[in-house]
């Protein structure tokens, strides 16, 4: 006589690695969307930075059981990492749809439970599109301070720039290079290649990163750009730097902060 399944009870991966009931999923996904949203909260009201990353912290770590369905004590399991292969995908897939915030504690909690994701072609992907909704952000915060300025999607007539910035008589191409780690390096064939297509074209242009800029840079602009006026190479992370930011398009005439 088969038995009965019980919709409460632990199921199991085809890979054997016991699975979280319904009920746990309910219960974490409830609880992660609470603490998340107080720890939202409390970032607006209280200097508590500590308690307030702890309530994000785990508001995140109990979302990601939610979407990998598998306990903390799973990790003993001996096919832990065909399964956590197979769920990394979905919950990649779920983050690179939300807020960038919440994507990235995600991403930091899934690299705490599965060290090797880190490297996945599906997470360092995910960092680049977190990264950019925010940096896009920031663009838009920066542009909204001009009059009659505006970003444009399409691509440039040399089809190098990622976005451009528009006001009524300048043009700003943007740049993009970023990495999964901001203690990464950014290469000066990058750099080369930036200074050399602005100064071919001579069209300003910005580029942004979240990598250390190396010391080689201002070598690069002696010989391109000596009088910087066709390139800023800027390092942007978060919105901290937003000021930066705004600097280096000021510098190439978009004028922020005098105009604000």
């Amino acid at each position: 006589m088969s038995e009965e399944s019980n919709p409460e009870s632990h199921d199991e991966t085809a890979s054997g690695v016991e699975s979280l009931a319904q009920i746990e999923r309910m219960i974490a996904g409830a609880a992660g969307l609470c603490l998340l949203g107080a720890g939202a909260v409390s970032v607006f009201l209280t200097s508590n930075q500590v308690g307030t990353a702890a309530l994000l912290g785990i508001g995140a770590v109990l979302l990601v059981l939610t979407v990998l369905g598998i306990p903390l004590t799973g990790a003993q399991a001996p096919d832990w990492e065909a399964s956590m292969a197979m769920r990394r995908r979905k919950l990649v897939e779920q983050v690179k749809r939300e807020d960038p915030v919440e994507g990235q504690l995600k991403l930091e909690v899934l690299e705490q439970l599965d060290p090797d994701s880190r490297y996945a072609p599906e997470v360092v992907d995910a960092y680049a599109t977190l990264y950019r909704k925010e940096l896009d952000r920031a663009l838009a915060r920066a542009v909204a301070k001009v009059p009659d300025a505006k970003l444009t999607r399409s691509i440039n007539e040399y089809g190098t720039a990622d976005v451009r910035v528009e006001a009524p008589g300048i043009a700003i191409d943007v740049e993009v290079a970023s990495s999964y780690s901001d203690r990464s390096l950014l290469g000066t064939r990058s750099l080369e290649s930036t200074y050399g297509a602005a100064a071919r074209n001579f069209v300003r242009r910005v580029l942004i990163t979240n990598m250390r800029i190396p010391n080689e840079v201002a070598d690069i602009a002696a010989e391109y750009d000596p009088l910087y006026q066709l390139v800023q190479v800027v390092r942007w992370r978060d919105p901290q730097d937003d000021m930066a930011l705004e600097l280096a398009l000021d510098r190439l005439g978009l004028l922020i902060h005098i105009r604000s």
